[in-house]
């Protein structure tokens, strides 16, 4: 079920980072020299196997959910998105209908613009509050789309072509990536490739 999938997701998060930072200072702290750190190494050791079995336990459950799950198979087809960013957005999201429009969802995963211009000046916005997971699902998706060879990375360049500095263009790309992903979900369909081609006389 639905819920399942969510609750799946976030407990495969939570054991990672906390076992990433748990890991990452004990290894810090230890003298290695000691006989009680050879000991706490080969506990780390152990931990590291179990880990990694825990991790292949979830891959496998990840792949299940992405065969039941027609949202997260339409997720996928977007470039930069691979099964577990496409689970993540989905176990967030859950119902797209939730959002009146793209600017809404902007908002939500926290890549509305920073700026506003008044009497010829431009002000920088307070930030909302926002998703930050969607916000790394995003950014992420769209370094992936840019080091690979795909119609987004063919935006990417188009936007480096019209000036736009590579902070920016990275931005609109996960701009770009995070409103055609609302658009799949809301009307449940795949995504179709080179849309910016369309639309990059608007404001996206």
């Amino acid at each position: 079920s639905d819920g399942n999938d969510r609750v799946l997701v976030y407990y495969y998060f939570f054991f990672f980072f906390f076992f990433k930072q748990k890991t990452a200072y004990e290894i810090k702290e230890c003298d290695w020299s000691s006989d009680v750190c050879s000991s706490d190494l080969q506990k780390q050791n152990e931990l590291i196997e179990y880990y990694g079995e825990t991790i292949e336990r979830y891959e496998l459950e990840f792949k299940k959910i992405e065969k039941s799950n027609k949202t997260i198979q339409n997720l996928k087809t977007i470039s930069g998105i691979g099964t577990k960013t496409a689970i993540m957005i989905y176990s967030t999201v859950i119902d797209a209908n939730r959002f009146e429009s793209k600017y809404k969802y902007w908002a939500y995963c926290g890549l509305a613009k920073k700026y506003k211009e008044s009497g010829g000046k431009v002000y920088r916005s307070k930030p909302k509050r926002y998703s930050k997971l969607l916000k790394r699902c995003y950014r992420s998706s769209a370094l992936a789309a840019i080091n690979g060879k795909n119609d987004i990375r063919e935006y990417y360049e188009y936007l480096l072509q019209e000036g736009l500095s590579i902070e920016k263009a990275r931005h609109q790309i996960s701009r770009y990536i995070s409103k055609v992903s609302y658009a799949v979900m809301k009307n449940n369909i795949g995504y179709r490739a080179y849309q910016w081609r369309e639309s990059k006389a608007k404001d996206s």
